[in-house]
């Protein structure tokens, strides 16, 4: 059977059918790249990232400008760590949401295959020091994000992601890793015992998953870093006003266009809470000016909801 893989898309949810479970995990790690799964208590399991195994961190996002399997993208280093502008430091890029966190010991410097891998600081230095007009090394403060180099490491440390000549669109790593980028054909929700479904999109041959399927929600589901850890939740939908029960617009309740969830994020944009809109309600009314008019159509107002309501993910890595 050939080996099949998959990454994160945002998609729509629309013209999706059922097909028959599979046996076998749309995604293949190899000796050493290793897939990172967001797994539930019932045994759903979908692939969110890659780990090196050799180096120990998580592989961020690659593509073919950058196919490396490795850390944090550094920028261009102008910075020192030290008085004498002679031990170079780096700014990492900013991570992206739901990504590894930005030092695991390593940094990416350059492009292509050329690019080399770096052993740095864990934690940020708060003071560095910048090579001046005048050749001179000065000190400063307030970037955050800058890391010590500790040493360049030898440039076969790194795993790299090569086109595959067995399918197109589609990577893999010399040990055997394989990342399926698109697959043009039907949409299909895969059959599961588990309450969360693969959504799938295959071509008869080559099988990628493209989503999940939360079937007590019966709406696909995004899996985000919430207070309480991983969970599926749902998109957010339409836009939200603040309405009235009754003529006098005295009893206010917020309302949402079409049924739907509602996030409230605090630092790092981890999710604190969800309001889901689901209860529709004919006979709101909206003050304009000094008039209280009766809306024209329904809008939806919350029910009460908790995180907890939603499945819960643990990270692993296969």
């Amino acid at each position: 059977m050939a080996r099949v893989g998959w990454v994160w898309f945002g998609i729509i949810a629309v013209g999706i059918s059922a097909c028959e479970e599979e046996e076998v995990p749309p995604w293949s790690s190899g000796d050493r790249v290793r897939a990172r799964l967001a797994v539930a208590e019932d045994g759903f399991a979908i692939r969110i990232g890659w780990h090196d195994r050799k180096l120990g961190l998580d592989c961020v996002s690659w593509d073919v400008r950058n196919p490396a399997c490795g850390a944090a993208r550094a920028n261009e280093s102008r910075f020192f760590s030290d008085p004498e502008c002679s031990q170079p430091a780096v700014w990492l890029e900013e991570p992206q949401f739901g990504g590894p966190p930005p030092s695991q010991g390593y940094a990416l410097q350059g492009e292509g295959i050329a690019a080399r891998l770096l052993r740095i600081g864990t934690e940020p230095i708060t003071t560095y020091w910048l090579r001046l007009g005048d050749s001179s090394c000065g000190s400063s403060r307030g970037i955050r994000g800058v890391y010590s180099v500790l040493e360049e490491l030898p440039g076969d440390s790194l795993a790299f992601w090569r086109p595959s000549p067995e399918m197109e669109s589609a990577f893999e790593t010399e040990d055997g890793a394989l990342d399926v980028i698109s697959v043009r054909g039907e949409r299909l929700i895969e059959l599961a015992r588990s309450r969360l479904r693969l959504i799938t999109r295959t071509d008869g041959r080559t099988r990628a998953a493209v989503g999940v399927f939360d079937s007590a929600t019966n709406e696909e589901c995004f899996i985000v870093e919430t207070v309480s850890g991983l969970r599926c939740l749902p998109e957010q939908k339409g836009w939200r006003a603040l309405a009235y029960r009754e003529p006098a617009c005295t009893e206010s309740v917020w309302a949402l266009s079409e049924p739907g969830a509602q996030l409230q994020t605090g630092a790092s944009n981890v999710v604190t809470a969800i309001t889901d809109y689901r209860t529709p309600d004919p006979g709101l009314f909206f003050r304009k000016g000094d008039e209280c008019r009766p809306h024209d159509g329904v809008l939806y107002i919350a029910t009460s909801t908790s995180l907890e309501d939603f499945v819960a993910l643990t990270v692993v890595v296969e």
